[in-house]
């Protein structure tokens, strides 16, 4: 069976995946800044 990745199925699996990326680098972001790194 073969699996062809489609505009959409690319971006309905991107777009999550870009915005949990940038929320874990916000935390750790807001951590650095809190300890005065």
């Amino acid at each position: 069976m073969q699996f062809l990745i489609t505009r959409k199925t690319f971006c309905a699996g991107f777009v999550p995946f870009v915005s949990f990326v940038v929320y874990i680098v916000a935390n750790r972001f807001d951590r650095i800044t809190d300890y005065g790194f």
